[in-house]
């Protein structure tokens, strides 16, 4: 809608920490990057520091642009946060990141948006003010430097009042179930009545209204569990939280066919692999032997039939290695371009192979087709390798990025390739941005960027968007992930969140997900991606370390880690190695890829592994709940009936523990010692008039003390339901400034 076109919005300095010298926050306005006085640069680095921008009218501002000095600098931005708001003392914080220290741009998009409960759906937050709020510097004894920002966003006025009204309406109605949920905590049940028909405003779904009475008012906990039952049957109820959970990974190493009497692959490291997706067949050409020569066979292998095939056995095509290919589900045609200049070849044979030579393989004819001799006379990149290529079938388009120029004239001389498209139709090649490290680079009017080797980059068909995740710089670590618009033609940097889920006491240890979380920080070296559009998950197989992004919500968390860095030996036998390490003894270079649900990971000696996510079952899920409310009805037997109380721990709660998990059984049997230590504190025998009112002082205190456990769990036992069904999570006594 044309409401909702995004422009740059116009804002003016509000309100600073601090600024040195002639760098005045105005300075931030004007994007001069050649001028080195054109900042903002705060006295001091000593905590807090800030500058506070003021827009000219309240907007939804979806991104911001920081601007930079051309080269790098020490007084950059390594960490730092945005907060914003319509008041200017009441800022939430809408993003946390960091700059890189080069001359490039970074755009990052701001958390603008607020879940409504009644309709099930986020909305536009409009702001006024935006504070930005340096943490630290590249240079960790310099002051704080910005350049230049760029607010960029949505500032049409009959959509903004529209969202401001709404944003105004769900605080309103926030405020009011706050003040609901703490009188119920509380126990003020006529005070709650009283509200809650005036307001005629809902705290909660009737059902989970319902739970409540029975577990924290009348304390049946049987009832409580059946409630839960129905719950956790409706799927409806506990798909956002299954969803939300963390996947366990079961790695199974497949037993081909080949092992009988076909032929298989030989050991190779540098192969080309495409994917037909449609058919799930994976194709390998080429890459180099033990014996360090280059191969030119082609195989295909079937993920249906676990089977590899030869094509050919030598193809009409030269040997290579450090190819890429990429496979069209249009045409049915495998593309492939780029290549290692293997060191057996003479100086001759060389030259000629310093020609970026592209081919593409027809599977219907079983034909190879040289495409050009050398893309170069066509605007295409020059020879290279480790770069990464994708294909948009439905705009005949391969994009490819990044890798190492090969320069046979000077090998220390380690040049990177820009990133390029090619038009499958018109048969044209064109340069959307250039390396950083060019010399064409400084030109204002060229759009440059920061390429890299090793890294994995992901097309989205859905989203039109291409992602670009890790890599290596020569020594330095690319540990960020950037995505492509294809229909605008625009680069973002994207700042993920780390994420950590905390298995609950229902999971296996066996199948527990390291609780720890990750960060791209931490990781290096070769990298590998692959995509379930389906779920908008992106997969990363990293410094061998399993990883998960997901789109919708910017994470990046931990799947799987290697017991070799979780364990405090340096060194890792090989009956410690998980799969993924035993794949890696033998160079580095392997295919990994998403199918049917499934991840496959290929070794370089053709062994393959399957690799199954999984997500919480319902039945864990609810045995974790059962196990909830039988140990809050067992806390409560152990402080009047201990007989009783250790007949429910046998019979019943032992139920809930999974008896194969250590841990579980280590919490279960530390349960006993509360059979002696839980009593309440008052007794039977009151001998005076005091002795009366101190029982009854005891017993209104045990009784809080009750109602307060079982409001507790009540909190967890609802965290798994939906949002919009249950009571705000947060608590109003954290508004209370004293």
């Amino acid at each position: 809608m044309e409401i909702e076109r995004i422009t740059k919005l116009p804002y003016e300095i509000h309100s600073f920490s601090s600024f040195s010298s002639s760098y005045l926050p105005e300075n931030i306005r004007d994007n001069c990057p050649t001028n080195q006085i054109s900042r903002w640069s705060s006295d001091t680095n000593v905590p807090t520091q800030f500058i506070t921008l003021r827009l000219h009218k309240p907007a939804i501002v979806k991104r911001i642009l920081f601007g930079k000095y051309e080269k790098s600098h020490v007084c950059n931005l390594k960490k730092f946060k945005v907060y914003g708001g319509l008041l200017e003392n009441n800022l939430f914080q809408i993003f946390e990141g960091g700059l890189k220290n080069d001359n490039v741009p970074e755009t990052f998009d701001l958390k603008h948006k607020m879940y409504i409960e009644d309709e099930g759906v986020e909305r536009d937050i409009p702001i006024l003010y935006v504070q930005i709020v340096p943490l630290l510097s590249f240079g960790p004894s310099f002051n704080f430097s910005i350049w230049y920002v760029e607010l960029q966003g949505i500032d049409s006025e009959v959509y903004v009042i529209d969202m401001m009204k709404n944003f105004n309406d769900q605080r309103e109605k926030l405020a009011i179930r706050l003040i609901l949920k703490h009188l119920r905590d509380k126990g003020f049940m006529r005070a709650f009545k009283a509200l809650e028909i005036e307001a005629k405003i809902s705290l909660e779904d009737n059902q989970i209204t319902e739970l409540f009475h029975s577990l924290v008012e009348m304390g049946d906990f049987y009832k409580a569990e059946k409630i839960m039952e129905n719950f956790i049957e409706n799927r409806e109820y506990i798909d956002e939280y299954i969803s939300s959970q963390k996947y366990t990974a079961k790695y199974n190493e497949i037993k081909t066919d080949n092992e009988k009497d076909y032929a298989k692959p030989c050991n190779r490291t540098d192969a080309g692999y495409a994917f037909d997706n449609d058919n799930s067949i994976v194709y390998m050409l080429g890459g180099c032997s033990e014996e360090g020569d280059d191969l030119n066979d082609f195989w295909q292998y079937d993920l249906k039939s676990n089977r590899w095939t030869q094509i050919h056995e030598k193809c009409s095509i030269s040997p290579r290695a450090g190819h890429k290919m990429v496979f069209d589900n249009v045409s049915k045609q495998i593309f492939f371009i780029g290549r290692r200049v293997s060191k057996n070849l003479n100086s001759n044979d060389n030259c000629k192979f310093e020609k970026n030579d592209f081919y593409l393989y027809d599977i219907q004819t079983k034909g190879f087709f040289l495409i050009c001799e050398d893309v170069r006379t066509m605007n295409g990149p020059p020879l290279l390798c480790d770069h990464q290529i994708v294909l948009n079938s439905k705009d005949r388009t391969i994009y490819i990025f990044g890798g190492k120029i090969v320069n046979k004239s000077d090998e220390s001389n380690e040049t990177f390739s820009g990133f390029y498209s090619y038009h499958i139709s018109t048969n044209t090649w064109n340069l959307i941005c250039l390396d950083v490290g060019h010399p064409s680079a400084a030109n204002p009017e060229m759009n440059s960027i920061k390429s890299r080797t090793s890294h994995g980059m992901i097309y989205d068909d859905i989203r039109r968007k291409i992602y670009i995740i890790g890599g290596q710089r020569g020594k330095e670590t690319c540990n960020d992930i950037m995505q492509f618009d294809i229909d605008s033609g625009t680069f973002n940097t994207i700042q993920t969140t780390n994420t950590s889920h905390v298995a609950s006491p229902s999971t296996s240890s066996s199948t527990a997900i390291p609780s720890d979380s990750i960060n791209l920080e931490k990781l290096s070296g070769l990298c590998f991606a692959t995509m379930n559009s389906n779920k908008n998950e992106i997969y990363v197989l990293m410094k061998d370390n399993l990883c998960l992004y997901v789109l919708a919500t910017n994470e990046f968390s931990m799947i799987h880690k290697t017991r070799s860095q979780t364990s405090n030996s340096t060194m890792a036998t090989s009956k410690d190695l998980s799969p993924i390490e035993e794949s890696c003894t033998y160079g580095d270079t392997y295919f990994f890829v998403s199918s049917n649900g499934m991840l496959f990971l290929f070794k370089n000696d053709s062994t393959v592994y399957s690799i199954d996510l999984q997500k919480p079952s319902t039945e864990s899920v609810m045995n974790y709940c059962r196990y909830l409310i039988r140990r809050q009805q067992y806390e409560e037997l152990t402080q009047t009936n201990a007989i009783n109380a250790l007949t429910f721990l046998r019979n019943n709660l032992s139920e809930t523990i999974d008896k194969n998990d250590a841990d579980q059984v280590h919490e279960f049997h530390k349960l006993t010692s509360l059979l002696f230590c839980n009593k309440l504190p008052y007794s039977n025998n009151a001998n005076s008039d005091n002795d009366n009112k101190n029982q009854q002082d005891d017993e209104i205190r045990g009784q809080n003390k009750i109602r307060s456990q079982r409001s507790i769990l009540f909190n967890k036992l609802t965290s798994i339901l939906p949002r919009g069904k249950c009571q705000p999570q947060q608590n109003i006594l954290n508004f209370i400034n004293v």
